[in-house]
């Protein structure tokens, strides 16, 4: 009754209709990988469903909804509702952003593993460069990924590390002009070296990440109803193991 009342009162926002193929053989209809997502507007929430379109299903792979509101210190909280129809799995994640204070907190998790995720992070400015860390713990991996990002001027220098794999990488993003980025990555505790290249094109940009015997290329391309991604893996000394993949976002 609720998603009755809810489509005969309430107009559309934004419609997407996503394909994503994972390979150059496509196997009719289910090789697409089509995904509808229609949300619709309700006084101050989104709501709507999710289908799986080559499944032909009667019934939607989740129901959603969604809402923020504005609370004390500039700051604005977000509620984030999907239950699975297929397994009756509830999902919530909630999270607090204050530009003011630039900070952010963040919780997730669903009625079976209960919190599953907790997260925080702070920005602040320090003689005039800005500073972030982050902080997001999985309870399910008992695993804690620490982020740490100082910005000054066309240099952005960040540290990744996880307890998991006790791997810290350092990163230096170098921003050459508006429209290229490059950034080397080095692995403080075996030295590994990786390098990666981000340029604006027009309508769209392209990712090139070159590391060990691989290089990995994504394109996007923005058009005006949608986005196209095209992504490629392909192994330096074995191009017959090149993998390509491409998506199709439609927005309505």
């Amino acid at each position: 009754m609720f998603l009755i009342v809810a489509f005969a009162n309430a107009g559309p926002t934004s419609q997407t209709l996503s394909a994503s193929i994972k390979d150059t053989n496509v196997n009719g209809i289910e090789g697409l990988n089509l995904k509808w997502s229609a949300p619709f507007k309700i006084q101050n929430y989104d709501v709507g469903v999710k289908y799986s379109l080559g499944d032909f299903r009667k019934v939607p792979d989740s129901i959603f909804a969604k809402r923020s509101f504005e609370t004390g210190s500039d700051g604005v909280a977000t509620v984030d509702a999907d239950y699975n129809v297929a397994d009756k799995t509830l999902g919530i994640a909630a999270k607090w952003v204050s530009d003011k204070l630039g900070v952010s907190f963040g919780a997730s998790g669903n009625n079976k593993d209960r919190v599953t995720e907790v997260s925080a992070s702070s920005t602040q400015n320090i003689n005039g460069n800005k500073v972030t860390v982050e902080g997001k713990f999985h309870r399910l991996e008992n695993k804690l990924d620490i982020t740490t990002r100082a910005t000054v001027d066309d240099i952005t220098a960040q540290v990744d590390y996880n307890s998991k794999d006790r791997d810290p990488i350092l990163s230096v993003a170098y921003k050459l002009d508006a429209n290229n980025v490059v950034t080397p990555s080095v692995s403080l505790k075996d030295g590994d070296m990786s390098y990666r290249w981000n340029r604006k094109i027009s309508g769209g940009s392209i990712d090139t990440k070159f590391h060990g015997e691989n290089v990995e290329v994504e394109w996007k391309d923005n058009g005006s109803n949608g986005v196209w991604s095209t992504k490629a893996n392909i192994p330096i000394n074995n191009h017959a193991g090149t993998k390509i993949s491409f998506s199709r976002e439609w927005a309505y």
